[in-house]
Protein backbone atom coordinates (compact mmCIF):
# COMPACT_ATOMS: atom_id res chain seq x y z
CA UNK A 1 0.00 0.00 0.00
CA UNK A 2 1.11 3.57 -0.65
CA UNK A 3 2.06 5.83 2.24
CA UNK A 4 0.02 8.78 3.43
CA UNK A 5 2.11 11.38 1.59
CA UNK A 6 1.62 9.69 -1.77
CA UNK A 7 -2.07 9.08 -0.97
CA UNK A 8 -2.51 12.80 -0.27
CA UNK A 9 -0.65 13.76 -3.45
CA UNK A 10 -2.86 11.44 -5.50
CA UNK A 11 -6.05 13.00 -4.15
CA UNK A 12 -4.66 16.51 -4.50
CA UNK A 13 -4.32 15.79 -8.23
CA UNK A 14 -7.80 14.32 -8.44
CA UNK A 15 -9.22 17.44 -6.80
CA UNK A 16 -8.68 19.28 -10.08
CA UNK A 17 -11.52 17.27 -11.68
CA UNK A 18 -15.19 18.07 -11.25
CA UNK A 19 -16.79 17.37 -7.87
CA UNK A 20 -17.99 13.83 -8.63
CA UNK A 21 -15.26 12.62 -11.00
CA UNK A 22 -12.68 13.61 -8.38
CA UNK A 23 -13.98 11.02 -5.91
CA UNK A 24 -15.84 8.49 -8.08
CA UNK A 25 -14.77 7.45 -11.62
CA UNK A 26 -12.31 9.97 -13.10
CA UNK A 27 -12.78 8.41 -16.54
CA UNK A 28 -16.53 7.87 -16.27
CA UNK A 29 -19.21 9.98 -17.88
CA UNK A 30 -20.94 12.73 -15.94
CA UNK A 31 -24.16 10.69 -16.20
CA UNK A 32 -22.53 7.59 -14.69
CA UNK A 33 -21.00 9.49 -11.77
CA UNK A 34 -24.25 11.34 -11.11
CA UNK A 35 -26.09 8.00 -10.98
CA UNK A 36 -23.56 6.45 -8.58
CA UNK A 37 -23.72 9.54 -6.38
CA UNK A 38 -27.53 9.46 -6.34
CA UNK A 39 -27.67 5.78 -5.35
CA UNK A 40 -25.08 6.23 -2.62
CA UNK A 41 -26.81 9.27 -1.14
CA UNK A 42 -30.20 7.53 -1.19
CA UNK A 43 -28.68 4.58 0.68
CA UNK A 44 -27.19 6.89 3.32
CA UNK A 45 -30.47 8.79 3.59
CA UNK A 46 -32.17 5.50 4.51
CA UNK A 47 -29.63 4.74 7.23
CA UNK A 48 -31.57 6.62 9.88
CA UNK A 49 -29.86 10.00 10.21
CA UNK A 50 -31.88 12.53 12.19
CA UNK A 51 -32.04 16.31 12.54
CA UNK A 52 -30.48 16.03 16.00
CA UNK A 53 -27.38 14.21 14.77
CA UNK A 54 -23.86 15.61 14.74
CA UNK A 55 -22.15 13.87 11.81
CA UNK A 56 -18.57 13.37 10.64
CA UNK A 57 -17.85 12.83 6.94
CA UNK A 58 -14.70 10.69 7.14
CA UNK A 59 -12.69 11.17 3.95
CA UNK A 60 -14.94 13.99 2.80
CA UNK A 61 -13.26 14.54 -0.57
CA UNK A 62 -14.91 17.41 -2.41
CA UNK A 63 -17.68 17.63 0.18
CA UNK A 64 -20.51 15.91 -1.68
CA UNK A 65 -21.84 14.21 1.48
CA UNK A 66 -21.61 17.47 3.41
CA UNK A 67 -23.53 19.23 0.66
CA UNK A 68 -26.18 16.53 0.53
CA UNK A 69 -26.90 16.27 4.25
CA UNK A 70 -25.89 19.64 5.69
CA UNK A 71 -29.50 20.82 5.93
CA UNK A 72 -30.95 17.58 7.31
CA UNK A 73 -28.74 17.01 10.40
CA UNK A 74 -27.76 19.27 13.29
CA UNK A 75 -24.17 19.57 12.10
CA UNK A 76 -21.83 17.91 9.65
CA UNK A 77 -18.06 18.22 9.54
CA UNK A 78 -15.56 16.70 7.18
CA UNK A 79 -11.94 15.54 7.28
CA UNK A 80 -9.60 14.47 4.50
CA UNK A 81 -5.89 13.85 3.95
CA UNK A 82 -5.90 16.01 0.80
CA UNK A 83 -5.47 19.73 1.33
CA UNK A 84 -7.04 20.53 -2.05
CA UNK A 85 -10.03 18.32 -1.33
CA UNK A 86 -10.50 20.06 2.02
CA UNK A 87 -10.44 23.43 0.28
CA UNK A 88 -13.31 22.32 -1.95
CA UNK A 89 -15.30 20.70 0.85
CA UNK A 90 -15.01 23.89 2.92
CA UNK A 91 -17.59 25.43 0.60
CA UNK A 92 -20.16 23.31 2.43
CA UNK A 93 -19.07 23.71 6.03
CA UNK A 94 -16.33 22.85 8.51
CA UNK A 95 -13.78 20.68 6.67
CA UNK A 96 -10.39 19.99 8.21
CA UNK A 97 -7.10 18.48 7.11
CA UNK A 98 -6.49 15.04 8.62
CA UNK A 99 -3.07 13.47 9.17
CA UNK A 100 -4.38 9.95 8.53
CA UNK A 101 -3.87 8.92 12.15
CA UNK A 102 -5.62 11.15 14.69
CA UNK A 103 -9.08 12.53 13.92
CA UNK A 104 -8.96 16.25 14.84
CA UNK A 105 -11.97 16.15 17.19
CA UNK A 106 -12.36 15.26 20.85
CA UNK A 107 -13.88 11.99 22.03
CA UNK A 108 -17.67 11.56 21.88
CA UNK A 109 -18.12 14.29 19.27
CA UNK A 110 -20.48 12.57 16.81
CA UNK A 111 -23.70 10.60 16.63
CA UNK A 112 -22.77 9.18 13.24
CA UNK A 113 -19.72 8.84 11.02
CA UNK A 114 -20.31 8.53 7.27
CA UNK A 115 -17.55 7.16 5.06
CA UNK A 116 -17.83 6.40 1.34
CA UNK A 117 -15.15 4.50 -0.61
CA UNK A 118 -12.48 5.20 2.03
CA UNK A 119 -11.88 2.21 4.31
CA UNK A 120 -11.69 -0.21 1.37
CA UNK A 121 -8.44 1.44 0.32
CA UNK A 122 -6.74 0.36 3.55
CA UNK A 123 -8.08 -3.17 4.03
CA UNK A 124 -4.79 -4.77 3.02
CA UNK A 125 -3.02 -3.16 5.97
CA UNK A 126 -4.66 -4.64 9.07
CA UNK A 127 -2.70 -2.42 11.47
CA UNK A 128 -3.66 0.78 9.68
CA UNK A 129 -7.28 -0.33 9.20
CA UNK A 130 -7.72 -1.20 12.87
CA UNK A 131 -6.07 2.09 13.84
CA UNK A 132 -8.67 3.93 11.79
CA UNK A 133 -11.48 2.00 13.46
CA UNK A 134 -10.06 2.81 16.90
CA UNK A 135 -10.17 6.52 16.07
CA UNK A 136 -13.70 6.26 14.67
CA UNK A 137 -14.85 4.55 17.85
CA UNK A 138 -13.18 7.28 19.93
CA UNK A 139 -15.06 10.15 18.30
CA UNK A 140 -18.43 8.37 18.23
CA UNK A 141 -20.81 8.90 21.13
CA UNK A 142 -22.36 5.92 22.94
CA UNK A 143 -25.09 4.62 20.60
CA UNK A 144 -23.25 6.30 17.71
CA UNK A 145 -23.16 4.49 14.38
CA UNK A 146 -20.70 4.01 11.57
CA UNK A 147 -22.34 4.33 8.14
CA UNK A 148 -20.18 2.92 5.36
CA UNK A 149 -20.61 2.62 1.61
CA UNK A 150 -17.81 0.36 0.41
CA UNK A 151 -16.99 -2.14 -2.30
CA UNK A 152 -17.82 -5.75 -1.46
CA UNK A 153 -16.60 -8.68 -3.55
CA UNK A 154 -17.51 -12.36 -3.64
CA UNK A 155 -14.27 -13.52 -2.04
CA UNK A 156 -11.07 -12.18 -0.53
CA UNK A 157 -10.28 -9.22 1.66
CA UNK A 158 -13.34 -7.30 0.40
CA UNK A 159 -15.87 -10.10 0.86
CA UNK A 160 -18.77 -9.39 3.20
CA UNK A 161 -17.52 -12.02 5.65
CA UNK A 162 -14.08 -10.36 5.67
CA UNK A 163 -15.65 -6.94 6.26
CA UNK A 164 -17.64 -8.36 9.19
CA UNK A 165 -14.57 -10.03 10.66
CA UNK A 166 -12.29 -7.00 10.39
CA UNK A 167 -14.90 -4.57 11.69
CA UNK A 168 -15.55 -6.92 14.60
CA UNK A 169 -11.81 -7.03 15.32
CA UNK A 170 -11.90 -3.24 15.44
CA UNK A 171 -14.79 -3.21 17.91
CA UNK A 172 -17.71 -2.74 15.51
CA UNK A 173 -20.63 -5.02 14.70
CA UNK A 174 -22.51 -4.70 11.40
CA UNK A 175 -26.24 -4.58 12.05
CA UNK A 176 -27.53 -3.75 8.59
CA UNK A 177 -26.41 -4.22 5.00
CA UNK A 178 -28.08 -2.92 1.84
CA UNK A 179 -26.86 -3.35 -1.72
CA UNK A 180 -26.47 0.06 -3.38
CA UNK A 181 -25.50 -1.14 -6.85
CA UNK A 182 -24.04 -4.32 -8.30
CA UNK A 183 -21.32 -4.73 -10.89
CA UNK A 184 -21.97 -1.32 -12.37
CA UNK A 185 -25.59 -2.16 -13.17
CA UNK A 186 -28.44 0.26 -12.50
CA UNK A 187 -30.85 -0.89 -9.85
CA UNK A 188 -32.34 0.41 -6.64
CA UNK A 189 -31.68 -0.76 -3.09
CA UNK A 190 -32.08 -4.42 -2.23
CA UNK A 191 -32.50 -4.80 1.54
CA UNK A 192 -30.97 -7.47 3.75
CA UNK A 193 -28.07 -8.49 1.57
CA UNK A 194 -27.35 -12.22 1.84
CA UNK A 195 -24.50 -12.55 -0.63
CA UNK A 196 -22.91 -10.72 -3.52
CA UNK A 197 -24.12 -12.35 -6.72
CA UNK A 198 -22.22 -10.09 -9.12
CA UNK A 199 -18.44 -9.81 -9.19
CA UNK A 200 -18.71 -6.85 -6.84
CA UNK A 201 -21.25 -4.52 -5.30
CA UNK A 202 -21.32 -1.21 -3.51
CA UNK A 203 -22.82 -2.02 -0.11
CA UNK A 204 -24.14 0.18 2.69
CA UNK A 205 -23.03 -1.14 6.09
CA UNK A 206 -24.33 0.29 9.37
CA UNK A 207 -22.24 -0.74 12.37
CA UNK A 208 -22.07 0.04 16.09
CA UNK A 209 -19.18 0.01 18.53
CA UNK A 210 -19.93 -3.13 20.53
CA UNK A 211 -18.45 -2.07 23.87
CA UNK A 212 -20.26 1.29 23.88
CA UNK A 213 -23.68 0.20 22.61
CA UNK A 214 -26.14 -1.19 25.18
CA UNK A 215 -27.24 -4.79 24.45
CA UNK A 216 -30.59 -5.09 22.71
CA UNK A 217 -30.47 -1.57 21.24
CA UNK A 218 -28.65 -2.17 17.98
CA UNK A 219 -31.61 -2.03 15.61
CA UNK A 220 -31.62 0.55 12.82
Amino acid sequence: MSDLASDASHWDERAGLDELAAVLDPEGSAEKNALIHHLQMEAIRNAGLSRTDDVLDYGCGTGRVMREFGASVRSIRGIDISERMVEQASRYGDARLYDGHTIPFVADSFDAVISVYVLQMYRESTRRFLGMLHELERVLRPDGRLVLVERVERTGVLSLDAWRSELRAGGFEIKRTDTVRSGGSRFALVHRLRRVRAAYADVLMVAYATDRHPPGRMSV
